[in-house]
């Protein structure tokens, strides 16, 4: 996936969990949609976000953990880029639990 812009400051995105890794901390993202500086992965509606330990999850106004998102789960991702010039979730809202 490449970003068009890479000053990603405040972009949001919507999108579909496909799947989360806790082992290299990325979540997989379907039906991706939202930023216009943002292209998705080669098959044009996906996407892969790296989260961290400071990256919140919210569900109906309380906070949750990452190990709580399912596939199926509609969210809203807050995304920066961080040092490394990587996304970086920094909040995740679950618009829609699965």
């Amino acid at each position: 996936m490449v970003l068009a812009n890479a000053s990603l400051a405040n972009v949001q995105l919507h999108g579909t969990i496909r799947y989360v890794d806790t082992n290299s901390r990325t979540i997989a993202l379907d039906n991706v949609s939202g930023a216009q500086s943002f292209n998705p992965d080669a098959n044009g509606r996906g996407a892969t976000i790296n989260y961290d330990s400071g990256t919140v999850v919210e569900y109906r106004g309380q906070r949750y953990g990452i190990a709580n998102l399912e596939a199926g789960d509609v969210v809203d991702i807050d995304i920066v880029n961080d040092a490394g010039n990587r996304r970086l979730a920094r909040r995740i809202v679950v618009a829609s639990a699965s």
